[in-house]
């Protein structure tokens, strides 16, 4: 039934750009990049429930295989990005909040288990004003060690702070982030796979997953779509 859908969803795609090509460009063609777009559903789909096999057609051979056996990039695949830690100085000030706005500061990292530390009207204005910012998307959790622990998007956390009055100091403190919805604990190493990435991605349903450097920190994002199109990509530009 499922493979049905696919197979008709790739030739609905292609005929659908095919028209709309013949319409603004005249003639009829079919170029390989088009492929890639309709086969897209498909290879997802085989990728995510393992049925890894070679395919060929239009004169092209697929190798899903040999795709996704290769590592990935966070530069192609993701997002590297490098959290700010809060001034040890100005922790119940706010005179870096400026600074994190100049620099676009992509996520903020957050200590677990860190005492007499965090200030709680502090914190807030820092989510209440780099949320207003979209280049500011992660709040990123970390051990004691700087390991990376969990994740979640920033504007989610600040608008349920607010809206069950949680008491975030207390959640750093005690290390208990049970009351956070949306969070994201799982990670993958840098040193993995494409094929590692989507298995993971779909057995925790993610369309984002944190990645790790060797010694457990917080490195980046990488995200589905970005690299199910390179496989996607990759596949139709191997020809044998």
């Amino acid at each position: 039934m499922i493979l049905g859908l696919l197979i008709f969803s790739f030739f609905a795609i292609l005929f659908v750009i095919t028209l709309l090509n013949a319409r603004i460009n005249g003639g009829f063609k079919i170029e390989t990049s088009w492929i890639a777009i309709a086969l897209a559903p498909t290879v997802i789909w085989l990728l995510s429930s393992g049925q890894l096999a070679e395919l060929s057609g239009f004169g092209v051979a697929f190798k899903l295989r040999e795709a996704v056996a290769r590592p990935f990039s966070l530069k192609v695949h993701g997002s590297k990005i490098t959290p700010e830690v809060l001034p040890t100085d100005e922790k119940a000030g706010l005179a870096a909040i400026p600074g994190f706005i100049e620099n676009r500061i992509p996520a903020m990292t957050l200590q677990l288990n860190r005492r007499n530390y965090y200030d709680r009207a502090a914190l807030m204005e820092y989510l209440r004003r780099l949320t207003q910012h979209d280049f500011f998307r992660f709040v990123v959790f970390v051990d004691q060690t700087g390991k990376f622990k969990a994740l979640i998007h920033a504007k989610s956390f600040y608008q349920q702070l607010r809206a069950h009055q949680l008491d975030i100091v207390t959640m750093l403190e005690s290390a208990n982030l049970s009351p956070l919805k949306d969070l994201i604990s799982s990670s993958i190493s840098s040193d993995s796979n494409k094929r590692e990435v989507l298995e993971k991605m779909a057995h925790e349903n993610l369309s984002e997953l944190p990645v790790t450097d060797e010694d457990g920190h917080f490195t980046g994002i990488i995200e589905l779509d970005k690299l199910t199109s390179s496989i996607v990509l990759d596949l139709v530009t191997e020809k044998q």
